[in-house]
């Protein structure tokens, strides 16, 4: 399994929006704020890096990017 594919496969355990592009091997996932520090860890093991993070406060939610490498 690609790791692409594996990230995908653990950000739909948190949550149902989720995209990926598998040319620049990146994914943009919405996600309640309580699980990012999990997704974070996880996404970092599997060589993942954050380059950007949207807080709605309204919604108790994020919405981040994660690049591979760089």
């Amino acid at each position: 399994m690609a790791v692409l594919d594996r990230v995908q496969a653990l950000g739909e355990e948190f949550s149902d929006f989720i995209l990926t592009d598998d040319s620049r091997n990146s994914i943009i996932i919405n996600i309640p704020c309580e699980y990012f520090k999990v997704l974070y860890t996880e996404f970092k093991h599997l060589g993942y890096k954050l380059t950007h993070v949207t807080h709605f406060k309204t919604k108790d939610s994020m919405t981040c990017v994660f690049t591979e490498g760089l």
